[in-house]
């Protein structure tokens, strides 16, 4: 769905959450209590993206298993696959292709 057509359904929009990048540092001076809360928000950052990643490719796979792969041929690259294809790509392509 696109963005505003989702915005107007859900109320708000919708923002994969981004890889939260490497550990955090901490400072010298930090306490334990900080060192501890930094860590939490990273742990739940990581676990936000992985679900959302693990949603995506589970989605994906759905869709591929479902339709037969003389639709989908195009999209597929011979050494990667679907791997570089989303979803937004094979549903536009069905779409377009197809009806």
């Amino acid at each position: 769905m696109a963005a505003a057509p989702y915005q107007i359904r859900a109320g708000a929009l919708f923002i994969a959450p981004p890889h939260p990048g490497a550990q955090p540092v901490h400072i010298a001076t930090a306490t334990a209590a900080q060192i501890t809360a930094a860590n939490r928000a990273y742990d739940q950052d990581m676990t936000d993206f992985n679900t959302c990643q693990t949603i995506k490719e589970s989605i994906k796979q759905q869709i591929l298993n479902a339709v037969d792969n003389i639709y989908l041929q195009d999209l597929e690259d011979d050494v990667f696959g679907y791997a570089d294809v989303t979803i937004i790509e094979i549903l536009q392509h069905l779409r377009t292709t197809y009806g």
